[in-house]
This record gives structure tokens, sequence and C-alpha cells, in this order.
């Protein structure tokens, strides 16, 4: 490119090439935003105005410190981070009566990063919740700037067998965010959930069974990638519809226990059973199958294999 004001014309770099087309180029020059070196030498560089760069949000810097137990470190940089767990411990304590959790983080410090690292909308997962601190500062930050933000915490019970009903979630980091909800006036709330059994093959083959409504909306989701708003219907015992999606039914063929579970199959009387309608398709989970392939495609039965087939998703 040249520069009209001295003629000194600029070789590409062949590392790197130009950022605009030719067109483009002569737009921006001739409006002002390229900048040539005085000298002649170098490269020219796009001018960017500040209104275009200009954020609303304030630049945070953290420091995040790991030492073992012996190491040293400078004592002006430590202090940068110990008032904030000394305010956070405070905070805590105030909230719950006592101190519940050791080193908790501050409030302040997770709302900042919060701020810098999301939208108003934004969904905030934390999978340690810990003393529920994230949960915490979003309220806190909705609240001062009216956004939407929406969290999920993770967190462990922690019991061991010295401490069997130990539950740091349901006692520590519920109850800290109900408190806060309480105390504060956040006009937020929130739903506490327990994990199910996990749901995949080990499990499955070591006898490890969910429940029905559990097992029905999770293959469900799997095969349709939505969450099923109906709940499980039984058909008759260990025959299941899931739900429907378009024009296919999904069915489960199941059982909660292991032994009877292993004699199970969708079978010509259960085929029978669903099939209401030739413009449909059904999607059947089974342990086994006793169908052969023809009288499935004639009937547009789709047989999913417990568990080997479990988590192959089926198009609709």
């Amino acid at each position: 490119i040249t520069d009209p004001k001295t003629n000194i014309t600029y070789k590409c770099n062949p590392n790197r090439v130009w950022v605009y087309e030719p067109d483009r180029m002569k737009r921006l020059i001739k409006e002002g935003k390229v900048i040539f070196p005085k000298d002649g030498k170098g490269t020219p560089t796009y001018k960017r105005h500040l209104s275009e760069v200009r954020s609303n949000k304030k630049p945070l810097s953290t420091w995040v410190i790991s030492r073992s137990e012996n190491e040293e470190i400078d004592e002006e940089i430590l202090s940068l981070q110990f008032p904030l767990n000394m305010v956070a411990t405070k905070q805590l304590t105030e909230l719950m009566g006592s101190l519940v959790f050791n080193n908790p983080k501050s409030v302040d410090m997770i709302k900042q990063i919060v701020y810098q690292a999301t939208d108003v909308d934004s969904v905030i997962l934390d999978s340690f919740a810990g003393s529920g601190t994230t949960a915490h500062a979003i309220l806190d930050l909705n609240k001062e700037d009216g956004g939407n933000r929406k969290f999920i915490l993770v967190q462990m019970t922690e019991a061991t067998p010295a401490e069997p009903k130990k539950n740091i979630c349901k006692d520590i980091t519920r109850e800290r965010v109900k408190r806060a909800i309480d105390k504060f006036g956040y006009k937020s709330g929130f739903e506490y959930m327990r994990v199910g059994l996990p749901i995949d093959s080990e499990s499955l083959l070591a006898g490890k069974l969910p429940v029905i409504e559990q097992f029905g909306s999770y293959v469900f989701f799997l095969c349709t990638g939505e969450k099923t708003t109906k709940p499980v219907k039984s058909i008759e015992k260990n025959l299941y519809l899931a739900g429907s999606q378009g024009n296919a039914d999904i069915y489960l063929i199941y059982s909660q226990d292991y032994e009877e579970l292993t004699r199970l199959a969708l079978n010509l009387d259960w085929a029978e059973k669903i099939v209401t309608s030739d413009k449909k398709r059904y999607i059947v989970y089974a342990p086994a199958c006793f169908l052969d392939e023809d009288y499935l495609r004639s009937k547009q039965i789709e047989f999913v294999n417990i568990p080997y087939g479990l988590f192959q998703r089926k198009e609709n």
C-alpha cells in the first residue's frame, strides 16, 4: 500500500499479509484510519479510536497464589490476598452464626470476576460450590445492576465413614444461599436437587439401576435431545412410554430388578401393543429383541439395546 502524502510504498509482510482487501484499504486510507511510519520504515498500522475499544467494565487484576508448606512468598504479594480471606471469613461467619467452612472466597471478589466474565443473562456453573459464595455473589450482582444471571452449583456431601451424615451441600452450601436471600432481600430463589444414580453402561451392567422415572426421562433426552414435560407412562408391567416427539413414540422395556431385567426382551406381544399406526415410528429401548429385522422394518420399529446401544441418539 502507498502513503498518499509521501508516495512511499510499503510491501506486504508475507508471513502476515494485509488485513483488508484493496477497496476497503483505500477507503480507510482516505478516512485517515491508517497510520504510516514517519520515517518511511516499519509497517502501517490501523488507527483505532478510543470509542471503538471503550468498555463499561473496569479492568480487574486477580492473584491466584499457590505454595507448598515450606515455600516462602513475598509478604507484600501475600498481603494483597490476605484481606480478602479475612473479609470472606467474616462475611460467612456473620451469615451462618459460626465459621462453618475454612478458607471461603470473598463475595466481592467473585462478584467482580462474574461481572468481568459474563453478561447480564449468563448462566454460571460452579462445579465445586463449597460455601456457596458464587451464588451469593451472583444474587448480589443481579440486585446491583438489574441482571438476570442464573447459577448452577454442584457440591458433594463429603461424607466419610467417620462422618457418615456429613452433607456440605445441604447444610452449608444450600443454607448459605437461603440465608443470603432472606437477609439481603434478593428477589430470587433456587431449587435444591440431589443427583440420582449415574446412568452409564458400567453402572447398568453392575446392577445399579435407576428408578423408572429417572431412566425413562433420560432415555427420552438421549433420543430427542429434549427434556420431557410428561411423566413416564406405564403401558403394563415392564413396558413404558417414555414420551413422543413428532411422529415417533419412544418406549422402554425395563425393570429395576436386575435379574428380571436380564430376562426381558422386545417380543411379538409387546410389539403388537406398541404399534398403533402405520404412519408412526416406534423407538424401543430394551435389553434384547426376539423379532427379526424384516418384521421390525415393516412395523417401523427401531430397537435400541440396553445398555450397549443406549447412548446412540436416534434422529427423528
